[in-house]
């Protein structure tokens, strides 16, 4: 018998092994359902069945892990790294700047990883990257890097506001946004495996030149800081440019440097000229205030802090030159997706005003949020108070 694909991927759940038993002792004469529930026999049926089902489980999803399109998890990884030669990029610490003001008369001097500064709100800690010295009356940027790892530490403009070593007469906050990324997801893991495949093929599509942007490596073998790139729509003219940016914007040159090492290992077809550039920042700036229904355990300040988190995240993945309305090629930024993307945070918040307008951004331009300020109003739906 010949079984569809979805009968191959799809488990049997213990309730379906228990009835297909019951089903098949009455076609032998036996009756089994009257067995009590509870005694011996019964729950001997039982028990198979949840071990069938249990194994079911696990052969379907052996079945799915076959299939590219039906993969997932860690099933996903393996496929993609023993079929198509592709690692699962992981997440990454969030990093950035922050700036330290220095109003007291104390001179400080630390070395890398000394210093830790806070995001009291949300309870998340940062250390400084290199080695400094702040003299009396500096305000000096210096970089930093999350201790936690993944997005959750991604903090938006001025969020950073407290030393946690002390630093008397000393203040911090961060300009822009702190930015980091959560592991590969399996969407855009699927992808690279695609772009894999363009890139063995006739070396030159643009699948091709997605892949050496993601496969490139910096000097210590570690990957790149690059999230998002944008491909020349045109190479008639045998000029291929391709725009990346980093999470928090504009890339680190040196990984500009190994992404055109990557391209032309891996991309560039003889007589077309193929190079990487980073992206120029858009600064994006926002006040919104956001409205939503008082909900027990819920506070002010964790809603604020959702909208904050929600917004860092899409917009440091935002296409590169925005997105257009065909047949229009200009590409936006639009207000009402930063409004959407706060009203969507909670399920509490039933409007947010503020979206401004939309921001233009020209092929190579990559939005970047320089400022934003989120106030929140709670509404008694019952009784009309707003807090």
């Amino acid at each position: 018998m010949l079984l569809a694909i979805d009968d191959l991927i799809t488990p049997t759940t213990e309730d379906e092994v228990l009835e297909t038993m019951l089903s098949n002792l009455e076609i032998l004469g036996v009756s089994a359902r009257s067995w009590r529930t509870g005694g011996v026999a019964r729950t001997i049926l039982r028990v198979v069945a949840k071990a069938y089902a249990a194994f079911s489980m696990l052969m379907a999803s052996a079945i799915r892990a076959g299939f590219l399109e039906t993969a997932e998890g860690a099933w996903l990884t393996l496929l993609a790294f023993y079929v198509f030669n592709v690692e699962r990029r992981e997440a990454t610490f969030a990093t950035g700047n922050v700036q330290l003001t220095n109003s007291g008369g104390g001179v400080f001097s630390f070395n890398a990883g000394e210093v830790r500064v806070l995001w009291t709100n949300e309870g998340k800690a940062y250390t400084n990257d290199s080695a400094f010295t702040l003299n009396p009356g500096d305000v000096l940027t210096i970089p930093i890097t999350a201790v936690e790892l993944g997005s959750d530490s991604s903090a938006p403009p001025g969020a950073i506001d407290a030393l946690e070593t002390v630093l008397l007469g000393v203040s911090v906050t961060n300009v822009e946004a702190v930015v980091g990324t959560d592991a590969e997801t399996d969407d855009d893991l699927r992808d690279a495996c695609k772009n894999k495949l363009a890139a063995i093929s006739v070396r030159g599509p643009r699948g091709a030149y997605a892949f050496a942007v993601r496969e490139a490596k910096r000097l210590d073998g570690s990957p790149v800081n690059i999230n998002r790139y944008s491909i020349s729509s045109s190479s008639s003219t045998g000029v291929v440019t391709v725009y990346v940016a980093a999470p928090s914007g504009a890339p680190d040159p040196g990984d500009i440097t190994q992404i055109n090492a990557s391209i032309e290992d891996i991309a560039r077809p003889d007589s077309v000229t193929a190079s990487a550039t980073a992206a120029t920042e858009v600064p994006l700036t926002r006040t919104l205030t956001v409205w939503a229904k008082r909900t027990d355990g819920v506070s002010a300040s964790d809603i604020q802090g959702f909208a904050q988190a929600a917004l860092v995240k899409e917009i440091a993945a935002y296409p590169i030159g925005g997105i257009p309305k065909p047949p229009s090629t200009q590409g936006y930024l639009y207000a009402d997706f930063v409004t959407g993307v706060a009203k969507s945070a909670h399920a509490s918040i039933y409007d947010v005003d503020g979206g401004g307008s939309d921001l233009a951004l020209a092929p190579g331009q990559v939005a970047v949020l320089s400022s934003l300020t989120v106030s929140v109003r709670i509404v008694d739906i019952t009784s009309g108070t707003v807090t």
